[in-house]
């Protein structure tokens, strides 16, 4: 019998480790700014309404990225937005990380929002690119990578926020070197095909189908979102803990997070998709739960680094029960649920401030953790298998 050879698109030797550093970027750049927020908070003199209502200026610049960004991707090829939306996120981060006034923050606020969107759909791109190429499964592995940068650059920062090294300093010595990097990294990444569609802008919305999904991954990086940025207020204002401490709770948070994803493949094997679903979200819940409710700094450490353990797995299987469905194309599913769950990451942190000015910061922690609870009830729905779903993985093309 003859068989008709295809030509396999061209991947680049070093394109996974290119990928892996864009990630691992993202993670660092942020936490470099996340660390800094209660010292910006007092410096300011913002209350916790305040400080929500500057954080929505970041939620206004990520959804232009997030509605600009499929076709900014479509019409300029991720590998080159990757390196450019690296660039900017770092001089953004700087421009946050050196705010003297609630109006310079706002301003900074706004870009940085914008290339952390922005930055997160190309290397998400560039992520689903090596896997469509490859057959290799490897998503959870990249956002290790994320979570491993999160947690280098929050340890990074407390150690020169405990050594009372200038916020100057801190953040040129951290994002500048992925500045320079982002001049260069097109190189490394997966050159994409340009697509031209009639309609200038298109924003992917969630079906039906998607929808439980959509609404599961809103709450899961609404709080991952909520632990990054009020992690360190909380431990700050109601337990004193010195400025370079409040930052252990999301480092943790991370540490623990970056962990369990590594291994998230072999309990997914071993037990399946709904029991780590539901055992993760239960573990997430409870752990915010002790973390708040704990008056003593080393228990609410621990309870934020529970968090990180539940929420490992979860978003991972909801980006994968997402790719399972056929109701509409992969990449569209995945921009769906990708687009609630990334706008989740940062309207959470805003509207937490919000709702701590009217309750409190422990109660509207609490809230959340309840929230995480809630979404169980989606969960049988929104991970059910499609017909024939299985077949996604087995017609894929494998390489040694």
């Amino acid at each position: 019998m003859l068989t008709t050879s295809v030509p396999k698109p061209v991947v680049p030797r070093m394109a996974r480790v290119t990928i892996f550093l864009a990630f691992f970027a993202n993670g660092f750049l942020s936490t470099s700014w996340a660390v800094h927020i209660p010292r910006i908070k007092g410096l300011l003199g913002l209350s916790d309404g305040a400080l929500g209502l500057c954080l929505w200026a970041a939620t206004l610049g990520l959804f232009l990225g997030m509605t600009l960004g499929g076709w900014i991707v479509d019409h300029y090829h991720g590998q080159f937005v990757t390196g450019i939306a690296g660039l900017s996120l770092g001089l953004a981060t700087i421009l946050a990380v050196v705010s003297a006034s609630w109006l310079a923050l706002v301003l900074s606020l706004v870009p940085f929002g914008f290339f952390n969107g922005l930055m997160d759909v190309s290397m998400n791109s560039q992520a689903a690119a090596f896997e469509q190429r490859t057959g290799r499964a490897v998503m959870s592995s990249f956002h290790a990578f994320f979570s491993l940068g999160g947690l280098t650059g929050t340890l990074f920062g407390a150690a020169l926020l405990a050594a009372k090294w200038p916020a100057s300093v801190h953040v040129l010595i951290a994002a500048v070197p992925f500045m320079i990097v982002g001049c260069f990294m097109h190189r490394g990444l997966i050159p994409e095909e340009q697509h031209r569609h009639p309609q200038r802008f298109f924003i992917s919305v969630p079906t039906s189908n998607l929808l439980p999904l959509a609404i599961m991954a809103f709450v899961f990086f609404l709080t991952e979102g909520v632990v990054f940025d009020w992690s360190g207020v909380f431990l700050k204002t109601e337990l004193g803990v010195d400025v370079s401490a409040a930052g252990i709770g999301y480092a943790a948070f991370s540490l623990l997070m970056a962990s369990i994803r590594f291994s998230g493949d072999y309990w997914v094997a071993r037990f399946g998709r709904f029991a780590v679903f539901v055992v993760g979200a239960a573990v997430g819940a409870a752990g915010l739960m002790l973390a708040c409710l704990s008056r003593n700094y080393v228990m609410s450490v621990a309870g934020f680094g529970l968090v990180g353990v539940g929420l490992a797995n979860c978003i991972p299987l909801i980006f994968s029960a997402a790719a399972r469905q056929k109701e509409v194309s992969f990449g569209r599913a995945i921009a769906s649920v990708a687009s609630a769950g990334y706008f989740g990451l940062f309207v959470g942190p805003p509207i937490m401030g919000s709702i701590a000015q009217l309750i409190g910061l422990q109660r509207a922690l609490l809230l959340v953790a309840g929230v995480v609870i809630l979404t169980l009830l989606l969960a049988r729905k929104g991970l059910r298998p499609s017909s024939n779903a299985a077949q996604v993985r087995e017609n894929a093309p494998v390489q040694g």
